[in-house]
């Protein structure tokens, strides 16, 4: 019954989710995939992901671990997870009674939307100016390079953090 509150709130937010199997329904948002699972066993547990973010290699494994560990510390409920050599984002969240679904949906897309951009610039080796603040580098002189996509990801960042329940 909340699953289908749930889906009914997804349609009501201007989503098209789309039933992919007996328990999994896919959405999207701004060109990322997103998949809610129905777990028929427990209909009060939510859980949103976003599958497939990267690939594990031997490579990048290292960056990979620190850089999941750093999303999982930052962003509760968020957790990065790995399947057969890839990760995967999840969030997953115990549904209560009337619960505001358009606010806890809207939180759990961007948690995990801003979860996932941060960790995609982590990866290239971008810095975050939210993140990579180093107090020892700072000096008197004002660095401006920071552009645009920066200043919106740490506001995303500030907005995600306030909005994340305790």
């Amino acid at each position: 019954m909340k699953h289908e509150l749930i889906l009914e709130q997804l349609k009501i937010m201007g989503f098209d989710p789309v039933c992919i199997d007996d328990e999994k329904y896919l959405f999207e948002y701004k060109e990322m995939k997103f998949i809610l699972t129905n777990d028929s066993d427990n209909e009060d547990f939510l859980s949103i992901s976003i599958p497939w973010v990267y690939e594990l290699t031997e490579e990048n494994k290292m960056c990979v671990y620190e850089t999941a560990n750093l999303i999982n510390t930052l962003v509760r409920y968020v957790k990065l997870t790995i399947h057969d050599e890839y990760i995967s984002m999840v969030f997953e969240h115990r549904l209560a009674e009337n619960e505001d679904l358009e606010d806890l949906l809207e939180n759990i897309i961007h948690a995990l939307s801003a979860s996932l951009s941060v960790f995609l610039k982590k990866m290239k080796g971008e810095k975050i100016p939210y993140l990579d603040y180093n107090p020892e580098e700072d000096d008197d002189e004002t660095d401006d390079s920071t552009d645009d996509s920066d200043i919106e990801l740490e506001s995303e960042l500030e907005k995600l953090l306030e909005n994340i329940d305790d």
